[in-house]
């Protein structure tokens, strides 16, 4: 089933959009105008100019065979403040963090996380993640202790913590 991204003004009016994704689970638009995503069924990761042209990406992150809800390639992604990429991929169970080149320079996954949804950098440094596969949400640092852990809410999805 194809996917999109829009972007829509209070009055209901398309500011910007693209078409014709597979599973966009995720976008974010960046301070130079442009748009992240991660698009599940593709199994990548990409970002696109104001024009819809694609200037960067990262590729074969994922299953073989994609599939709702577990056998999602990346659900996540943040452009972090040093110009890195953070990417949480749900059926692998992995979340890295890749440099523009598209070098792996910080990675965790199993059997610390499972099936997560999403995964944020703190302004610590710390990462927070939704483990649905454990059903909480922890924080971990950079060598992947966890520093706060939450349980007892069934299966998140996404997770968020105000930073003042």
């Amino acid at each position: 089933v194809p996917g999109f991204v829009r972007e829509y003004k209070t009055s209901g009016e398309i500011v910007w959009q693209l078409e014709d994704l597979k599973w966009p689970w995720k976008a974010q638009r960046l301070k130079n105008g442009h748009t992240m995503i991660a698009d599940s069924g593709l199994n990548r990761v990409y970002e696109v100019n104001i024009a819809g042209e694609e200037v960067w990406s990262y590729d074969n992150i994922g299953p073989e065979k994609n599939e709702l809800f577990d056998g999602l390639g990346p659900t996540f992604v943040q452009r972090l403040e040093n110009g890195n990429t953070l990417i949480s991929a749900r059926a692998v169970s992995k979340i890295v963090e890749v440099t523009k080149d598209g070098e792996v320079v910080w990675e965790v996954g199993k059997p610390l996380i499972d099936t997560q949804y999403s995964a944020v950098r703190l302004k610590n440094g710390n990462t927070f993640i939704a483990d649905a596969g454990h059903e909480r949400v922890i924080e971990i640092d950079n060598e992947q202790n966890i520093v706060w852990e939450k349980k007892g809410f069934g299966y998140p999805a996404k997770a968020y913590r105000n930073e003042k």
